[in-house]
């Protein structure tokens, strides 16, 4: 088995490393969603990808890997 490439170390608490694709970066959402005050309602691979609730309001969350993208 390949060594898996890894990002920089963040030490997010229960993510050591920081993401390399788009499934890492929805993972790390999910470990800082409550302390960024979203109420996370549901997650698929369609758009949006999640739906959530901040301050009371309905959120739409499109994950990306790369901001250009």
């Amino acid at each position: 088995m390949k060594d898996k490439m890894v990002g920089r170390l963040i030490k997010i608490n229960g993510m050591a490393y920081a993401p390399t694709n788009e499934q890492g970066v929805v993972f790390l959402f999910g470990r800082l969603a409550e302390r960024l005050g979203f109420t996370i309602e549901h997650i698929q691979t369609r758009f949006p990808d999640c739906t959530a609730r901040r301050e009371g309001g309905k959120c739409y969350i499109e994950f990306e890997y790369r901001a250009s993208n």
